[in-house]
């Protein structure tokens, strides 16, 4: 099976403001990132956050037998302002309060309400209209975005090994993260005008362990470290971006799920988002077996720099 890198555009920075991001940020209820900005960019509030997301969806692949997908978004705090107006707008528009998209495509969570009110059919209408609505704002947009799928079974094989199982936790959950906040790092820190960027993931029972990592990972990454702002976790429901991430996600994991059973087929589903990957990676046996290599070679203290 044959590793695939798609590079799209590059990322746009503007006005770049450098500042002390704190590293984990404790937050209260915040529905916004126009609220959170100035606690991680200080005055004047504007910067970069990367939003990240992994779909799951409990009713299908809930142990995710095929493929572990996750996607990132980014995007200035401006433009993220924007769509999280136009994100909300289109969803209260039929009602809702919140999308994730599991929900959207079973007629279930938030998305019952459309049922309750409309029955089956015209629901499913609706919740269609929905979808392609937000995936228009999206395809609308300035947010551009980072994408890995980790091939469940060549991650078995490889945590699974001597070598391997040094490096790799039995849950992708964690590799697939700081695989993808190292990428974003590194592609703004390659950019004309670096900057650190703030992550924020969806709260999950795994957070606390991805936080806990944080200043390690940096360590082992200091070049890229450089551009890697404050990390925190979000609840989905009151903040938009996460939701779009999810979104991106799911179209994403579809898309690798096929290649991965017939590495001839075309991404259709990706297709669409061409203009905004910047990167998106298909990950088999060989390029983690590399990527355990690389992490115990510098494990043992082998002067290794970081290629950008």
């Amino acid at each position: 099976m044959r590793t695939i890198h798609i590079f799209g555009t590059g990322i746009r920075w503007s006005q770049p403001q450098r500042g002390n991001i704190p590293e984990i940020v404790s937050r209260p209820r915040i529905t916004s990132i126009r609220d959170f900005a100035p606690v991680v960019f200080g005055h004047g509030g504007n910067g970069h956050f990367c939003v990240l997301a992994c779909y799951i969806d409990d009713s299908a692949d809930a142990k995710q037998q095929i493929v572990f997908n996750l996607s990132g978004l980014i995007a200035d705090t401006l433009d993220w302002f924007e769509v999280e107006r136009k994100w909300m707008q289109r969803l209260e528009r039929d009602g809702l309060d919140y999308f994730r998209t599991v929900d959207c495509l079973n007629l279930t969570g938030e998305f019952r309400k459309l049922v309750d009110r409309h029955g089956l059919g015209t629901a499913r209408t609706m919740s269609e209209s929905i979808m392609a609505d937000l995936k228009a704002i999206l395809k609308n947009s300035p947010v551009q975005i980072f994408s890995v799928a980790v091939v469940m079974d060549d991650y078995r094989i490889v945590s699974g090994e001597p070598q391997g199982a040094r490096v790799l936790l039995h849950d992708p959950y964690y590799y697939a993260h700081e695989e993808l906040i190292y990428r974003v790092a590194k592609t703004v820190g390659q950019s004309a005008n670096p900057e650190r960027v703030a992550f924020v993931f969806d709260e999950h029972k795994k957070a606390a362990g991805l936080e806990s990592r944080w200043s390690e990972y940096k360590e082992l990454h200091p070049r890229a470290a450089e551009c890697m702002g404050s990390l925190s976790a979000w609840d989905d429901k009151y903040f938009q971006p996460l939701q779009a991430a999810d979104l991106i996600s799911h179209t994403s994991r579809k898309a690798f799920e096929r290649r991965t059973a017939n590495p001839s087929a075309e991404l259709a589903e990706m297709e669409q988002w061409r203009e905004k990957i910047v990167w998106w990676s298909y990950q088999d046996a060989d390029y983690l077996r590399a990527i355990v290599s690389d992490s115990i070679r510098r494990a043992k203290g082998e002067d290794l720099p970081e290629q950008w």
